[in-house]
């Protein structure tokens, strides 16, 4: 719930950025998920572990996020989204986007 928690706090319940979010993102991703068979599934969400080892199975390098590209990030979050909630974590070499004590995204680089 860590996601729909950090929404309420960014977003008013009525602003259209949030209607939009919930409409075009949520609400297809939980179509999607509810509605659509194993092999129509257009979303496969896997925790960064599993991606990570089908990445380097297949031959894969993750490439480090720098250190100014962290800080940027850091910046751009504070500057867009002041909420105390969010966080920024550096962990194997990947960039994640947290909710209070709850991962939520992350980016990573591979070649």
């Amino acid at each position: 719930m860590a996601i729909f928690d950090s929404l309420e706090a960014t977003l008013p319940p009525n602003s259209r950025e949030r209607l939009t979010l919930e409409q075009r993102w949520f609400g297809m991703e939980i179509l999607d998920v509810v509605a659509a068979e194993a092999a129509e599934r257009k979303q496969r969400h896997r925790r960064f572990e599993v991606w990570e080892e089908m990445m380097k199975r297949h031959g894969f390098a993750n490439v480090p996020i720098g250190s100014f590209a962290f800080s940027q990030a850091k910046l751009l979050l504070r500057l867009h989204y002041p909420s105390e909630g969010y966080n920024l974590q550096f962990l194997n070499d990947s960039l994640f986007l947290g909710w209070k004590n709850r991962l939520l995204f992350s980016v990573s680089s591979w070649k």
